[in-house]
């Protein structure tokens, strides 16, 4: 059984037009659509992200695998520097190598939420300290 064809994560947002304006500045997204005012989207390559105004939730921490993070990570820098649309928003972890074999970095956005941005050093999972996960078939944890 397929339970899930993709994961489209929903950021909090204090206003979906301003958001879909900053993530365009920032990271060159694609503003996709809104409905009312109150929930969005925009694109990123293959990925979306859904942002929806609703003050009952909290911000969110998702994680975007890229191609090339330096590109990314250049991207950003830029589209901060160059004064984006809505104030706030910064790298909060710089670019670097990770023990977990990842080389990212993290951008917080103006209304808290997280985005991790990194490629794999190493094929995932394969790396010291990595277990597999328990199964059906093999119950270990």
């Amino acid at each position: 059984m397929t339970y899930a064809r993709r994961v489209v994560p929903e950021l909090v947002v204090a206003d979906v037009g301003a958001a879909q304006a900053w993530y365009a500045a920032v990271l060159g997204a694609t503003p996709m659509w809104t409905w009312q005012g109150t929930f969005g989207a925009v694109r990123l390559g293959d990925a979306e992200l859904y942002l929806v105004r609703d003050r009952s939730r909290g911000p969110v921490t998702c994680y975007l695998h890229v191609d090339t993070v330096e590109a990314v990570h250049a991207q950003v820098a830029a589209g901060l520097a160059d004064s984006p649309p809505v104030s706030g928003g910064a790298v909060l972890e710089e670019l670097g190598d990770r023990e977990w074999a990842m080389r990212e970095f993290a951008l917080g956005d103006p209304w808290h939420n997280v985005l991790r941005i990194g490629q794999p050093l190493a094929p995932v999972g394969t790396t010291a300290g990595f277990a597999p996960a328990a199964t059906e078939e093999d119950p270990r944890r």
